[in-house]
């Protein structure tokens, strides 16, 4: 595909070139991913970029996979923001014990979950 033919991203693109890693990785396992080679062949590398943020464990690693699957299954919401989210609770109580003992205090803290870092900057902000 020439520069001239793509459409999304064509800085990226170009710099996906240049770095001779312009490929489409069509899976991928724990800290590999896999793509088709030149002659269409299967090829396989480590993934030393996806190590971290969201794919700290790897991809699709078997418990997180499990819990997605059951989740899915249950044809609950995705997005429900507007409403009561009984797991999201859990974590912010289990965050407060956690404070409560390392600092040694019983206060309670709020918390506030997001998607990304950019809207964790703006709760940040909001709240300041």
């Amino acid at each position: 595909m020439t520069p001239e033919q793509i459409l999304a991203e064509p800085a990226m693109q170009e710099f996906l070139n240049m770095l001779d890693i312009n490929v489409e990785y069509t899976r991928a396992e724990g800290g590999t991913l896999h793509h088709a080679g030149p002659d269409s062949t299967p090829e396989t590398m480590v993934d030393y970029a996806g190590g971290y943020g969201a794919l700290v464990l790897g991809h699709h690693h078997p418990a997180l996979l499990d819990t997605a699957v059951a989740f899915l299954n249950e044809r609950r919401p995705v997005l429900g923001q507007a409403s009561r989210q009984p797991a999201v609770d859990g974590i912010a109580a289990r965050l407060n014990d956690i404070v409560s003992r390392e600092f040694g205090t019983d206060e309670r803290y709020f918390a506030i979950f997001s998607h990304s870092g950019t809207e964790s900057i703006e709760v940040a902000l909001t709240h300041a």
